[in-house]
C-alpha cells in the first residue's frame, strides 16, 4: 500500500481547540493521507484540531513525536504508523501526560481499502478520547515496541563472508538484572464549571410542590466520578396562605458518571443537605426559621451541545432527617393542646424533586 505521493501540507491549529498531531511520510498511501484530511475537517466541529504533520526519511519517529509534544503549542498527542511488517502496521501515540499506546492493524493484501479505513478510524477516535479524557481503545506500549521507534528504520544486512573460528571467551558471571519499575499511569484530568437550572420540589399536602432557581459549580474528577455543590432558591407558594413561604438550601453531592457515546452520560449523585425555611405563625403573625436536614440521591443524562456546554436532567428523591410539623396555637387558650393546637404544615419524610438546566465546563 506505499505509492508515491506529494508532501501533505501541515495545517495552523485552531486557537482554544485540543491539537492532535498525526505524523506520515512521504511516501504513505495518497489515499489515506486523504482519509486523514477528512477525519481532520470531521473533528473541528468537536474542537478538535488534526495536524497532518509530513515527515521525512531522516526524521525519526519518537524523538520527533516528543519534540511536538514539548513545543510551544499544547499538543494532546502524537499519533504515527509503522508498516515495515508487512503482515501488520501499527499505530502509536504519544499522549502529553508522557503514556505510550499502540494499536495493530492486520494487513489483508486482497483488501488494502479496509487497512486503510481502519487506521483513520483509530486516528479519529483516540483523538476524540484525548479530548474527552477518557479511555482510550489502545493497549500500553511496552518497552521494546517503543525501543524500535527510537532509531532509523534497520536496513535488511548483506550476507557477509563466513568469520574464522574464534575461540570460545569465557563465560562472565550472570548478573541480575533489576525489575522494570511499573510505568505509572497518567494523573487523572479534572475539569470544573458552572450549573444553573429550574429546581423543583414537593414539602407537603398543602405545598406539594414548589417551583425555584439552582446554581452550583461541579468538578469532574477523570472521566468517571463528579462532584456538585448547589443552592437552591424555592419561591413562595402561591395557594391557600400556607404557614411556609421562601425555601433556601445548601447540597453537596457526588457520585460516579460513566460515558455512553461521544455526546451522552450518566451519572448518580448522593449527598446530604441543609434546608432554611421561612414560615408565618398566622395566629400570632409572627415570622421564623426553621433548618431540616435531608439526604438523598439524583439520577441524570447530559447531552453535550457543544464540547463545554450540556443540558441536564435529574430526578430525585430526598429524605427528611429531623421531620418536624410547623404547629400554630391559639393565643386566647392556656396550652397549647387538644383543640387549641393545630397542625399548619406536616412535611414528607420522602419528598420527589428534579432539577433541569445547562451545565458550563469552565475548561
Amino acid at each position: 500500500m506505499v505509492v508515491a505521493s506529494p508532501e501533505p501540507e501541515a495545517s495552523d491549529p485552531v486557537v482554544d481547540a485540543t491539537v492532535v498531531y498525526v505524523l506520515v511520510r512521504t511516501e504513505e498511501d495518497p489515499a489515506l493521507i486523504e482519509a486523514l484530511g477528512a477525519a481532520a475537517a470531521q473533528l473541528r466541529g468537536e474542537d478538535i484540531e488534526l495536524v497532518v504533520r509530513p515527515q521525512t526519511a531522516d526524521e525519526v519517529s519518537g524523538p520527533l513525536a516528543r519534540q511536538l509534544l514539548e513545543g510551544d503549542a499544547p499538543v494532546r498527542g502524537v499519533f504515527w504508523f509503522d508498516a515495515r511488517d508487512p503482515a501488520e502496521i501499527r499505530v502509536f501515540l504519544l499522549a502529553s501526560e508522557g503514556a505510550a499506546f499502540v494499536r495493530r492493524v492486520p494487513v489483508d493484501p486482497s483488501s488494502e481499502e479496509a487497512s486503510r479505513e481502519a487506521l483513520w478510524i483509530i486516528v479519529k477516535a483516540g483523538s476524540l478520547a484525548l479530548a474527552a479524557g477518557t479511555e482510550l481503545a489502545m493497549e500500553e506500549a511496552s518497552t521494546a515496541e517503543l525501543a524500535t521507534q527510537e532509531g532509523p528504520e534497520p536496513a535488511e544486512p548483506e550476507p557477509a563472508a563466513e568469520p574464522e573460528p574464534a575461540p570460545e571467551p569465557e563465560p562472565e558471571p550472570e548478573v541480575e538484572t533489576p525489575p522494570e519499575p511499573p510505568r505509572s499511569q497518567p494523573p487523572p484530568r479534572v475539569r470544573g464549571g458552572l450549573s444553573l437550572a429550574y429546581r423543583g420540589e414537593g414539602l407537603a399536602a398543602a405545598v406539594p410542590w414548589q417551583s425555584g432557581v439552582s446554581i452550583g459549580g461541579f468538578l469532574e474528577l477523570g472521566a468517571r466520578w463528579r462532584l456538585t455543590a448547589d443552592y437552591d432558591l424555592m419561591i413562595p407558594w402561591f395557594g391557600d396562605d400556607p404557614a411556609v413561604t421562601w425555601r433556601q438550601a445548601g447540597q453537596l453531592r457526588a457520585g460516579p458518571q460513566w460515558r455512553v457515546g461521544s455526546r451522552v452520560s450518566l451519572h448518580a449523585l448522593g449527598g446530604v443537605a441543609a434546608e432554611g425555611l421561612r414560615w408565618i405563625d398566622r395566629t400570632t403573625s409572627t415570622t421564623g426559621w426553621r433548618v431540616m436536614a435531608s439526604a438523598g440521591i439524583d439520577g441524570g443524562v447530559a447531552l453535550d451541545v457543544s464540547p463545554r456546554v450540556a443540558v441536564v436532567l435529574e430526578p430525585g428523591v430526598g429524605v427528611v432527617l429531623n421531620r418536624f410539623a410547623f404547629i400554630e396555637c391559639d393565643e386566647a387558650a392556656p396550652t397549647c393542646e387538644g383543640s387549641a393546637r393545630r397542625v399548619a404544615l406536616d412535611p414528607w419524610r420522602v419528598r420527589p424533586r428534579v432539577r433541569a438546566g445547562l451545565l458550563f465546563r469552565l475548561r
